[in-house]
């Protein structure tokens, strides 16, 4: 009877073992890749906000109440605007989105993080060209559902909405704009002198180095945000104004860490900044155009300036013809 029951209890105690070894080594495992998948997702996240708002830096997290659907949201440094995190469901489950607005509550971009739609049915109301629906509007009124994506259609007019109900929260938070950082408004200051004060951001194609495009209604106006580098190969942001027929009329830099009595000197050469205006075309590398002398000293400053010049003729190239 002894000889029995220890032939039983034997092999109980080996699974009891080999269980105990498996738990360990799979909590040992958790213990060493959770913090590695937690990194590459809050990498994805960061690289994610970047791209669904160009114009923001230095995101920091908001933390003050949330709207319903929002996990989180982040306020650019430089006053550009917010982003924030969306979820709801849709027929496969819960559709989860990056969501970008600037400082007017205007949506700038949309990113799906995550979704287990249908492939061809749902996943059609989650692509870039239905995404972009949204740009330049402050809420989900008047872009029509995905036929035959219904629900996924809902999930994503629903994270736009709680995106518009986050950027309210941040911005009754915020106070007044009294507050906002100066090159916020640099940015509105300068579009709306190149354009109007109800300039509107434009959805399509982007030329390297083009961050926002806007235009007033008339569209025979335009103000291109481009971004480059100069001596510090630290990003200069400039906006390029332009008229009806492609032709630059002026230039205005809104922000830059160029060097201090050299570099940033450029920005109010009068004389080098002058041969901009009235051209459509400009020499850069191998392409023809009008080639603009450098200042002597700041050939580097210079160069980056042309080159957000040329950037921004590019994208009045893509606008024209309807990319």
């Amino acid at each position: 009877m002894s000889k029995a029951k220890n032939s039983f209890i034997a092999p109980i105690a080996v699974l009891v073992v080999i269980c105990f070894v498996a738990s360990a080594i799979l909590a040992g495992v958790f213990q060493i890749t959770d913090p590695m998948i937690q990194q590459r997702a809050a990498e994805a996240a960061s690289q994610a906000r970047t791209q669904v708002l160009p114009a923001g830096r230095n995101f920091e997290p908001f933390d003050g109440k949330l709207a319903e659907g929002v996990a989180d949201a982040y306020v650019a440094g430089n006053g550009a605007g917010m982003v924030c995190s969306t979820s709801f469901n849709g027929f496969g489950g819960a559709v989860k989105l990056m969501v970008g607005m600037d400082q007017d509550g205007k949506i700038t971009g949309i990113q799906v993080m995550e979704q287990s739609e249908t492939p061809g049915v749902g996943s059609n109301a989650l692509t870039d060209s239905y995404l972009a629906g949204y740009t330049g509007l402050e809420s989900s009124e008047g872009v029509d559902a995905w036929s035959g994506a219904t629900f996924t259609s809902k999930a994503v007019k629903r994270g736009v909405d709680a995106a518009a109900a986050q950027f309210k929260i941040i911005k009754d938070a915020q106070g007044s704009q009294g507050d906002e950082p100066s090159e916020a408004q640099l940015i509105r200051d300068a579009v709306a002198g190149f354009v109007s004060a109800d300039a509107a951001a434009l959805s399509g194609d982007k030329a390297e180095g083009v961050i926002t495009a806007y235009s007033n209604a008339a569209k025979n106006a335009f103000a291109i945000l481009v971004e480059d580098k100069g001596y510090n190969d630290q990003p200069m942001r400039l906006v390029v104004g332009l008229d009806d027929q492609g032709k630059i009329t002026g230039i205005k830099v809104v922000y830059h860490t160029e060097v201090k009595g050299i570099g940033a000197e450029v920005f109010e050469n009068e004389t080098f900044l002058a041969q901009f205006t009235g051209t459509d075309a400009i020499a850069v590398g191998e392409s023809e155009g009008r080639s603009i002398d450098a200042v002597s000293g700041a050939t580097d400053t210079s160069n980056g300036i042309i080159r957000a010049a040329a950037a921004a003729l590019a994208q009045y190239a893509l606008i024209k013809s309807g990319k």
